[in-house]
């Protein structure tokens, strides 16, 4: 009831993370501090929303990472190696105390300063 399958990887069954079925990352602080920490040199000066897809296998590798918006190709190759480098560093999720892969989306949006000066 709680998973949710989207299809085969490595001709396995691969399953949407969701809020009940997720891999964990095993690292002290989140896995967006962990990615964060590494871009902040990137202050866009407009909104701006950056999409990543990833498999966390069942052994807690990362493979298959697929940048679904982009926002400029060096943060596309930057986040890309952040998110192929956490690899072992996941949980996999767990279904009936088995590991199964999933399917995990990292998101990040940045908003940039409003400057009242700039209506005028």
């Amino acid at each position: 009831q709680c998973l949710d399958s989207i299809g085969l990887y490595n001709n396995k069954p691969l399953y949407k993370a969701n809020n009940y079925i997720t891999p964990r990352y095993k690292e002290n602080g989140s896995f967006s501090d962990y990615v964060q920490k590494d871009l902040r040199e990137y202050d866009p000066h407009k909104v701006a929303y950056f999409l990543a897809t990833f498999v966390v296998t069942e052994n807690g590798r990362v493979e298959n990472v697929i940048i679904r918006n982009s926002i400029s190709k060096g943060m596309d190759v930057a986040v890309t190696k952040l998110i192929l480098k956490s690899s072992k560093k996941w949980s996999p999720a767990r279904f009936k105390g088995k590991p199964i892969q999933t399917e995990m989306s990292y998101e990040i949006k940045y908003v940039g300063s409003i400057n009242p000066l700039d209506y005028r």
